[in-house]
């Protein structure tokens, strides 16, 4: 999910840089922190399960 919410930016760098748009950057934005903020709860998730079943 990290790598997902990091290619969000992809199609905005080929509007902006590669065509020459001017676009909004809020859709891609929060595609972004979706995507990673979503990766990290799981990762985070994942590690407290393992921590606290170590206990």
């Amino acid at each position: 999910m990290i790598f997902l919410g990091v290619l969000a930016w992809v199609p905005y760098i080929y509007l902006t840089r590669g065509l020459g748009q001017d676009v909004e950057i809020a859709p891609f934005l929060i595609t972004r922190l979706t995507g990673v903020l979503g990766g990290l709860a799981v990762r985070f998730s994942i590690s407290l399960d393992r921590f606290l079943s170590r206990s």
